[in-house]
């Protein structure tokens, strides 16, 4: 099994579903880089808002951690 970090960046679109997702950084390991792209891709977000609450496309920098657990 393995472990690390995998830094992220993701278009969270109006709607909250994710849009592009590009590597920022590798974990090191190939098959976590994959599995975290993947993942984000079915992630529903909280998508950014105007000021008069209209729903916008955005960038957010994400970290996904993989960690071994007992």
């Amino acid at each position: 099994m393995e472990e690390g970090v995998v830094r992220l960046r993701v278009e969270v679109l109006a709607s909250g579903n994710a849009g592009k997702v590009r590597l920022r950084q590798s974990s090191g390991s190939a098959t976590l880089d994959a599995a975290a792209v993947e993942d984000v891709k079915k992630f529903k977000f909280n998508p950014a808002r105007t000021k008069s609450g209209r729903t916008v496309s955005s960038w957010v920098d994400l970290p996904v951690k993989y960690v071994l657990a007992d």
